[in-house]
């Protein structure tokens, strides 16, 4: 805990538990159910942050996306061109300029793939905790489509199986090894003469649209469509009259021969991964794995139409929470884990405290305690009539490299791996453990924005607040306020920083693209007049959903030793066979496979 606590008749404290209280529950009100008034998800987990994300909306708004990136639109629309590079003076290509607006747009797109791609572990009171390492989601994902493998389907019928030789007899010749993997000639000849039918009825619409678009060919189409159909008919007799019916069939018997659902899947999942996996990260030659979020406006502190639901508090609201400590104030530890986290540099988590970018001015002494003995006591939390109002609203996150739909599948296992070693599909069963590998998945995170706290009387903090955030542009000369360029106040869940240059602050100038020459114009903190605001988006929270028990069955060579040289095996029942045999290609860099990673134990 912090050396200087917030007391629980701080009415500063007490408004951000009601606050908190009423975003919880209204975020919880929000989860799917059915009509017996149960949770249609599995798990559900909701990992706040100890302290707010804060977002730059330079760095995720208006992002590049397949349908082709807003910026880019907005360039066409208004009829700009990207600017045209000079010429090389020794005559060689000209060196192409990046437009700006794609730069932007790709680097938006890169931004978010990576802040949706962290890993979060289960935990049972609601705080937040990444996995440790590199472990990440998209990472992991791979690994797992890399060690998926699909039971063996049973033996298929005899006569389905004479079907199948007799119809690749048609298709196909032996090669040297007598394989049936080379075209035959009836096969050849089919392919030929259904591109020369296709292509005569393309010749025919052709010129039928040309006569319809000139009337004087109008005139003569009903004498000269008559050698563009006459050539229709001898391309689709020729069509079938060298053995279209016969190749047609064998394909269809070949084509109606049914596969496991669950190796379809399998198939279709790393196809549509190595899809999704784009060069998003620019010069650097390396392929990042697409996600997008909706609403896709979310970081725009402008933008009002998608969804924001705003939270009021005041005394009436709060007063009830003054002096319970031991119920409200500890409940809200338990969320945020504030009871063992106490803001960096000192100060008070339920309340405004101090972290980073402190430093005195007026003295040459380095000594950590003895600033962290000037934070602790920067803030008072002494306001009076205190009112609170922010927005929120759940930003959804869509990952389409991600088949999720194959955790469900119930035939299949991991190479090397035991059954469930991906998730048990329980909260209690895999909170704060870091045995499996992919627990949950974030589906959702929380984003709060304008936060706004009025005060009757902020009593000794009004000065505090002034100087690291008011028009003066004290907290963005460091030459006199003993805070630099980059002081950071923790509010309760909130974040609340001053990062904008002295230059900047003076100006008027944001990196958002806003000019105000009259005050300080940014999506970060200010205190104006008596009002302490935070006008841009933060995240708070991220949703996640348990991810099914799987994979559902162990790996059939688990525990088994492969004979030593020069004895013979044991025998095997026939599926352990296939299924061993699957494992291995699997496993195989030559089939694209790789051995999938063992949850830590």
């Amino acid at each position: 805990m912090s050396d200087n606590p917030v007391a629980p008749n701080s009415e500063l404290a007490a408004a951000l538990v009601a606050a908190f209280d009423q975003l919880v529950d209204k975020v919880k009100s929000r989860r799917p159910i059915g009509t017996d008034k149960k949770p249609l998800e599995l798990g559900f987990v909701y990992s706040q942050l100890v302290q707010g994300m804060m977002v730059d909306p330079f760095d995720y708004a208006h992002p590049w996306n397949p349908a082709g990136a807003s910026s880019v639109k907005d360039a066409v629309d208004k009829g700009a061109a990207p600017p045209k590079a000079p010429a090389a003076a020794d005559g060689a290509a000209p060196v192409p300029t990046p437009d700006p607006k794609i730069a932007k747009a790709m680097n938006a797109a890169f931004n978010t793939s990576k802040l949706v791609d962290r890993l979060i572990m289960v935990t049972k009171d609601g705080t937040y905790q990444e996995f440790p390492g590199s472990r990440n989601i998209s990472s992991v994902y791979a690994q797992i489509l890399a060690g998926m493998q699909a039971l063996p389907p049973p033996p298929r019928d005899p006569v389905v199986d004479k079907r199948i030789d007799d119809a690749r007899k048609v298709l196909y010749v032996p090669d040297d090894d007598g394989d049936l993997t080379i075209k035959s000639k009836l096969y050849k000849a089919y392919e030929k003469n259904s591109q020369a039918y296709a292509q005569a009825v393309a010749d025919y619409a052709d010129g039928q649209a040309q006569a319809n678009a000139n009337p004087a060919s109008a005139q003569a189409w009903p004498v000269k469509s008559k050698a563009l159909k006459q050539a229709v008919d001898q391309a689709w007799d020729t069509l079938k009259s060298e053995g279209a019916d016969k190749i047609e069939a064998a394909l269809n018997t070949i084509k109606a021969v049914g596969g496991t659902i669950d190796e379809a899947m399998i198939a279709k999942a790393r196809q549509n991964f190595d899809t999704w996996n784009l060069g998003l990260a620019g010069v650097v030659p390396s392929d990042v794995p697409y996600a997008f979020c909706l609403p896709s406006s979310w970081s725009d502190m402008d933008t009002d139409d998608i969804g924001w639901t705003r939270i009021h508090v005041e005394s009436r609201d709060y007063q009830q929470h003054m002096g319970k400590d031991s119920h409200l104030f500890h409940s809200f530890n338990r969320h945020t884990s504030s009871s063992s986290t106490s803001v960096s540099g000192g100060g008070s988590y339920l309340g405004f405290g101090a972290s980073g970018g402190y430093h005195r001015a007026d003295s040459h002494e380095d000594d950590q305690s003895t600033d962290s003995k000037s934070l602790s006591t920067f803030f008072k939390n002494d306001a009076k009539n205190v009112t609170l109002d922010f927005e929120f609203g759940m930003v959804n996150i869509e990952r389409p490299f991600m088949d999720t739909n194959l955790f469900n599948l119930r035939n299949w296992y991991l190479v090397g791996n035991k059954k469930g070693s991906i998730s048990d599909g329980t909260v209690d069963g895999q909170a704060d453990s870091q045995d499996r590998l992919l627990p949950c998945l974030p589906v959702q995170f929380l984003v709060v924005r304008k936060v706004r706290i009025a005060a009757q009387s902020w009593g000794s903090d009004a000065k505090s607040l002034d100087t690291l955030f008011g028009n003066s542009g004290g907290a963005w000369d460091k030459n006199t306020s003993g805070w630099n360029a980059s002081a950071n106040v923790g509010f309760g869940f909130f974040s609340a920083k001053s990062n904008v240059s002295h230059e900047q602050a003076r100006e008027g100038v944001s990196r958002y693209g806003k000019v105000d020459t009259s005050s300080r114009q940014d999506y970060e903190a200010r205190f104006k007049n008596g009002v302490f605001e935070i006008p841009g988006a933060q995240i708070v929270a991220f949703l996640s959903t348990i991810v099914p028990a799987c994979p559902p069955v162990d790996d059939p060579m688990l525990g088994k030793q492969a004979p030593a040289a020069g004895t013979t095996a044991s025998p095997q029942p026939a599926a352990a066979g296939a299924a061993a045999a699957g494992a291995a290609a699997a496993a195989s860099p030559a089939q694209g496979g790789a051995q999938a990673p063992q949850p830590a134990h």
